[in-house]
Protein backbone atom coordinates (compact mmCIF):
# COMPACT_ATOMS: atom_id res chain seq x y z
CA UNK A 1 0.00 0.00 0.00
CA UNK A 2 3.07 2.23 0.62
CA UNK A 3 4.10 1.81 -2.74
CA UNK A 4 1.13 2.51 -4.42
CA UNK A 5 0.89 6.15 -2.26
CA UNK A 6 4.30 6.98 -3.10
CA UNK A 7 3.42 5.96 -6.75
CA UNK A 8 0.86 8.02 -6.53
CA UNK A 9 2.36 10.98 -4.97
CA UNK A 10 5.25 11.00 -7.39
CA UNK A 11 3.10 11.15 -10.20
CA UNK A 12 0.98 14.21 -8.87
CA UNK A 13 4.35 16.41 -8.50
CA UNK A 14 5.28 15.20 -11.82
CA UNK A 15 2.49 16.06 -13.61
CA UNK A 16 2.23 19.55 -11.20
CA UNK A 17 5.76 20.62 -12.19
CA UNK A 18 5.47 20.26 -15.87
CA UNK A 19 2.19 21.74 -16.03
CA UNK A 20 1.08 25.56 -17.19
CA UNK A 21 -1.69 25.49 -14.51
CA UNK A 22 -3.68 23.93 -11.86
CA UNK A 23 -6.34 24.64 -9.73
CA UNK A 24 -8.07 23.00 -7.09
CA UNK A 25 -11.58 23.16 -5.99
CA UNK A 26 -14.48 21.94 -4.05
CA UNK A 27 -17.64 21.06 -5.46
CA UNK A 28 -21.28 20.24 -4.17
CA UNK A 29 -24.96 19.68 -4.85
CA UNK A 30 -28.58 17.64 -4.31
CA UNK A 31 -29.80 14.81 -5.77
CA UNK A 32 -32.78 13.73 -6.58
CA UNK A 33 -32.64 10.27 -8.48
CA UNK A 34 -35.64 7.84 -8.89
CA UNK A 35 -34.93 3.77 -8.90
CA UNK A 36 -37.17 1.38 -10.22
CA UNK A 37 -40.60 0.43 -8.56
CA UNK A 38 -41.48 -2.74 -5.82
CA UNK A 39 -43.74 -5.02 -6.96
CA UNK A 40 -46.21 -6.43 -4.78
CA UNK A 41 -47.39 -9.96 -5.72
CA UNK A 42 -50.81 -11.07 -5.87
CA UNK A 43 -52.35 -12.50 -2.63
CA UNK A 44 -56.04 -13.89 -1.85
CA UNK A 45 -57.01 -12.77 -5.30
CA UNK A 46 -55.75 -8.93 -5.22
CA UNK A 47 -53.87 -8.18 -8.55
CA UNK A 48 -50.29 -7.34 -8.06
CA UNK A 49 -49.37 -3.82 -7.37
CA UNK A 50 -46.11 -1.75 -8.97
CA UNK A 51 -45.18 0.81 -5.81
CA UNK A 52 -43.52 3.88 -7.59
CA UNK A 53 -40.61 5.58 -5.91
CA UNK A 54 -40.71 8.80 -4.03
CA UNK A 55 -37.57 11.29 -4.95
CA UNK A 56 -36.00 12.10 -2.23
CA UNK A 57 -33.27 15.29 -1.81
CA UNK A 58 -29.97 14.12 -1.08
CA UNK A 59 -26.09 16.11 -0.86
CA UNK A 60 -22.58 15.41 -2.79
CA UNK A 61 -19.70 16.67 -1.95
CA UNK A 62 -16.50 16.49 -3.18
CA UNK A 63 -12.83 17.97 -4.35
CA UNK A 64 -11.03 18.15 -8.19
CA UNK A 65 -7.32 18.91 -9.28
CA UNK A 66 -7.68 20.05 -12.56
CA UNK A 67 -4.09 20.52 -14.70
CA UNK A 68 -3.65 21.91 -17.67
CA UNK A 69 -1.14 21.58 -20.43
CA UNK A 70 -1.55 23.55 -23.12
CA UNK A 71 -4.92 22.61 -24.86
CA UNK A 72 -5.04 19.21 -23.08
CA UNK A 73 -6.25 18.96 -19.52
CA UNK A 74 -6.97 16.23 -16.78
CA UNK A 75 -8.74 16.35 -14.17
CA UNK A 76 -9.55 13.52 -11.46
CA UNK A 77 -12.19 14.10 -9.12
CA UNK A 78 -13.14 12.50 -5.82
CA UNK A 79 -16.83 12.34 -5.13
CA UNK A 80 -18.91 11.21 -2.18
CA UNK A 81 -22.78 10.86 -3.55
CA UNK A 82 -25.67 9.91 -1.07
CA UNK A 83 -28.70 8.34 -3.04
CA UNK A 84 -31.92 7.70 -1.43
CA UNK A 85 -36.17 7.08 -2.23
CA UNK A 86 -39.00 5.95 -0.19
CA UNK A 87 -42.25 3.85 -1.18
CA UNK A 88 -45.81 4.25 0.16
CA UNK A 89 -46.89 0.89 0.97
CA UNK A 90 -50.18 -0.16 2.13
CA UNK A 91 -49.21 -0.57 5.50
CA UNK A 92 -46.02 1.33 6.18
CA UNK A 93 -43.26 3.54 4.49
CA UNK A 94 -40.12 1.66 3.04
CA UNK A 95 -36.80 3.40 2.83
CA UNK A 96 -34.22 3.27 0.05
CA UNK A 97 -30.77 4.60 0.74
CA UNK A 98 -27.13 3.75 -0.53
CA UNK A 99 -23.84 5.66 -1.02
CA UNK A 100 -21.03 5.28 -3.00
CA UNK A 101 -17.69 6.87 -3.52
CA UNK A 102 -17.07 8.44 -7.35
CA UNK A 103 -13.50 8.66 -8.74
CA UNK A 104 -13.87 9.85 -12.22
CA UNK A 105 -10.76 10.69 -14.24
CA UNK A 106 -11.27 13.04 -17.27
CA UNK A 107 -8.92 13.99 -20.02
CA UNK A 108 -9.80 16.72 -21.86
CA UNK A 109 -9.20 19.24 -24.79
CA UNK A 110 -9.90 22.91 -25.67
CA UNK A 111 -11.14 23.27 -28.95
CA UNK A 112 -11.76 26.98 -28.79
CA UNK A 113 -12.58 29.04 -26.12
CA UNK A 114 -15.52 27.90 -24.86
CA UNK A 115 -15.72 24.67 -26.02
CA UNK A 116 -13.68 21.48 -24.84
CA UNK A 117 -14.11 17.70 -25.43
CA UNK A 118 -14.51 15.57 -22.47
CA UNK A 119 -13.81 11.65 -22.21
CA UNK A 120 -12.36 9.31 -19.24
CA UNK A 121 -13.61 6.83 -17.00
CA UNK A 122 -15.44 7.05 -13.72
CA UNK A 123 -14.84 4.67 -11.04
CA UNK A 124 -17.61 3.83 -8.65
CA UNK A 125 -17.45 2.02 -5.31
CA UNK A 126 -20.59 1.21 -3.61
CA UNK A 127 -20.93 1.52 0.35
CA UNK A 128 -23.75 -0.47 1.91
CA UNK A 129 -27.39 -0.41 0.11
CA UNK A 130 -30.52 -1.14 2.35
CA UNK A 131 -33.85 -0.92 1.87
CA UNK A 132 -35.98 -0.53 4.99
CA UNK A 133 -39.74 -1.59 5.84
CA UNK A 134 -40.60 -4.16 3.58
CA UNK A 135 -41.27 -7.64 4.51
CA UNK A 136 -39.02 -10.16 3.46
CA UNK A 137 -41.02 -13.65 2.81
CA UNK A 138 -40.27 -17.10 1.28
CA UNK A 139 -41.86 -15.87 -2.02
CA UNK A 140 -39.69 -12.52 -1.76
CA UNK A 141 -36.78 -14.59 -4.11
CA UNK A 142 -39.61 -15.26 -7.01
CA UNK A 143 -40.73 -18.76 -5.71
CA UNK A 144 -44.09 -19.67 -6.40
CA UNK A 145 -47.22 -18.56 -4.86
Amino acid sequence: MKKHLLIISFLTVSFLSNAQLYTLGVKGGLNQNKIGSLYQRPYNGDPGINHQPNKDISPQFGAFLNVKFGKFFIQPELNYVKLKNHYDLPLKTSYWNTSKTEIPVILGFEIFDPLSLYIGPNFNFYKKTSLDGVQVTSFSDGGKI
